[in-house]
């Protein structure tokens, strides 16, 4: 570094990191979402209950989620790997933005209907139906156990990203030793 300046304190952010985190994740969590809308479209049968399908596509959307987040943050440690600092924390900014931008866009589409809020997870759509069409009561506790267990999924994705980044940034130390910790590769 110029003027005798050291980075030895200095903790470094890989902002393109984060941003492709970002995008791999939200690219991860919409594949995996149509994937799962396709096949449980093909799967479920008419008769079913609605209960079944609900929790059913709220466990697929879960699991998409946290794979979503371990991708994106992943991707984040792996670009953020040379720098000083936690790549755990490139992890969770990755995920936290990514999160923010699918609430946001889950409040525009989920009163839709369309297979875009069904992306956003099954809470939102239930949020987003009309509950004078049936049981008020029976409609709060859908939408209330949904949203509990929508903030489990979302804890558990926030570690899945802070642990892929984690595991990418040493993976790639031990790959490239000879890259010294704070180097640019």
């Amino acid at each position: 570094m110029p003027y005798g300046i050291t980075t030895t304190n200095v903790a470094s952010v890989s902002h393109a990191g984060i941003v492709i985190g970002v995008f791999a994740a939200l690219v991860c969590q919409i594949i995996l979402n149509l994937l799962g809308l396709g096949l449980g479209s093909l799967a479920m049968p008419v008769t079913a209950q609605a209960e079944t399908v609900s929790w059913s596509a709220f466990l697929w959307w879960a699991v998409a989620g946290i794979i979503a987040a371990f991708v994106g943050g992943w991707t984040a440690g792996w670009m953020g790997a040379a720098r000083e600092g936690s790549p755990g924390l490139h992890g969770l900014a990755t995920w936290a933005i990514t999160t923010v931008l699918i609430v946001v866009g889950a409040s525009f589409f989920a009163s839709a209907g369309t297979a875009i809020g069904f992306l956003a997870g099954p809470s939102f759509t239930a949020m987003a139906r009309n509950p004078s069409t049936g049981d008020l009561a029976a409609s709060q506790n859908v939408i209330g156990t949904l949203a509990l267990a929508s903030f489990v999924a979302l804890i558990i994705g926030a570690f899945a990203a802070y642990y892929g980044a984690q595991m990418a940034a040493m993976r790639e130390v031990r790959l490239h030793p000879h890259m010294g910790h704070g180097q640019a590769m």
